[in-house]
């Protein structure tokens, strides 16, 4: 049966909370000391809280209860849904946000996907320790060929469709198109170079080499802030950036890939954390689950430089020493 902590300082909502969770073994409180005591009493599959509450206020207590338990989803479930107040829940290790008055079906849909969350970690870690991975290994190959057959044969037909229009207008006197559709046949080249380079980074992973570059992360979305135009805010403090080799940049592109099947648009924050840097992405809409295999390989490509992610309902974190 799983468990729930819900600290709540009204009385009312703790049991409309409470009464949409039948299936679980619930203990609640309306304080903040209270409800760490609880969870240090026994530690929760997942946990309900307001900020606004009775001596400490929720933010110390997501600090407190991060102290103890670096996996358990902390869903925040507030009236205040400020972009202030979700960076600093984000940053001290909030796993989602619920606004009040909330919606059943919605709370009830968060914590589904929190537990999925924790189930699929589980998953990853029994694979990462060989347990299931020899039984997945031709699955996994054939769904990497099938991906990078897609990937190459793509832009290589916009490249050469490009050219072979590019070659029509060189007998024309008419440079502006002509540098219009070179353009457009050098990025498409570009695209072959990049992903043939990442398939070499995923083959190097699996035997724990890492190859090097000069590329940052400021770099890298940069870059993607160019290709989707409009799509993605980025928030970077003065003064954070950080060495992007291939492996990290290529598990931060899949991740950004992964969020915009979603959504159209997403804010990026990257920050400076307690113990490094912490790269968050919220979403505006819901994210699809993602794949086991290919959550395995970015896993590893950020094992690289011993970074970790988190996916959640509307955001994912990536966070790195």
């Amino acid at each position: 049966m799983p468990s729930m902590l819900i600290i709540e300082d009204d009385h009312y909502l703790r049991a409309l909370m409470k009464s949409l969770f039948p299936t679980f073994s619930v203990r609640e409180t309306d304080g903040g000391e209270e409800g760490i005591s609880l969870f240090q009493e026994e530690e929760q599959d997942v946990v309900l809280l307001d900020i606004n509450l009775k001596g400490i206020d929720g933010l110390q207590v997501i600090e407190k209860l991060r102290e103890g338990s670096a996996v358990v989803p902390i869903v925040v479930v507030t009236a205040d849904m400020s972009q202030a107040l979700s960076v600093r829940c984000f940053r001290l290790g909030a796993t989602d946000f619920v606004p009040k008055p909330f919606d059943p079906d919605y709370l009830h849909l968060v914590v589904e996907r929190c537990l999925r969350q924790i189930a699929s970690g589980k998953l990853m870690r029994e694979i990462e320790s060989n347990l299931l991975l020899e039984k997945h290994v031709n699955e996994l190959s054939r769904s990497m060929l099938s991906y990078f057959n897609h990937e190459l044969r793509t832009p290589l037909h916009h490249a050469l469709s490009f050219i072979s229009i590019l070659g029509e207008e060189l007998e024309e006197v008419q440079s502006e198109r002509v540098r219009q559709f070179y353009t457009r046949s050098l990025v498409a080249v570009e695209e072959i170079s990049s992903i043939v380079s990442n398939f070499m980074q995923i083959s190097s992973a699996a035997t724990g080499e890492c190859i090097e570059d000069n590329d940052t992360i400021r770099g890298v979305f940069i870059g993607l802030l160019s290709l989707f135009d409009g799509k993605i805010t980025l928030s970077m403090e003065d003064g954070v950036d950080y060495p992007c080799k291939s492996s990290l940049r290529l598990a931060l592109k899949e991740l950004i890939y992964h969020t915009l099947h979603s959504t159209q648009k997403m804010v990026v924050t990257v920050c400076k954390g307690e113990d490094g840097i912490e790269i968050q992405v919220v979403s505006e809409s819901p994210l699809e689950d993602m794949d086991p295999y290919r959550m395995l390989i970015i896993r590893r490509l950020l094992s690289a430089t011993n970074g970790t992610v988190h996916l959640y309902d509307r955001s994912w974190s990536v966070r790195l020493p």
